[in-house]
This record gives C-alpha cells, structure tokens and sequence, in this order.
C-alpha cells in the first residue's frame, strides 16, 4: 500500500495542474482499507501477546502439569483394572 501511495503521489505531481484530472489521491481511496489494514496489525499484535503468554505459563507449568497427567491416566487406568477387569 505504501508503494502504491508513493507511485500515486507521483503521478498526482505530473497531472496536477491538468484540469480534467480529478481523481483523488491514493491515501483518500484506500482510507477504508488502511484502516481495516491497521485493525488486523493491531489484532495480531494482541494475539502474538496472548500466545507468548501463553507460552511463558506452559514453560512454568510443564512439568507439573505432566506429573499431573500421569497420574490421572494412571489413576483411570487403575479404575478400569478394578472395575471393569478384576484379573488385572
């Protein structure tokens, strides 16, 4: 967008004292799309923050949460040798 901004502008100087050039400027057109444009940065920008969270806590967190969850399979494993196959 900015490229095409910076060729726009330069056309815009060469025809400017043209009568029958009307056309509006570039950033006048594509004001809607730069905004849409600024939107989603902004949302990615948030997003890459909620995941480096994210991350940063599962770093914390990982090896307690894999103790964790071997003992629950553990745990239901057990369960399933009591109840359900009593030769276990």
């Amino acid at each position: 967008m900015e490229k095409e901004a910076e060729e726009d502008e330069e056309i815009q100087n060469v025809f400017k004292k043209d009568p029958t050039w009307n056309r509006p400027a570039s950033h006048e057109s594509n004001s809607e799309i730069i905004a849409e444009l600024e939107r989603f940065k902004g949302a990615l920008k948030i997003a890459a923050q909620s995941d480096e969270t994210v991350r940063k806590q599962w770093e914390e967190c990982e090896s307690i949460i894999k103790v964790m969850a071997s003992d629950v399979v553990g745990f239901f494993l057990a369960c399933y040798c009591i109840e359900l196959k009593p030769d276990c």
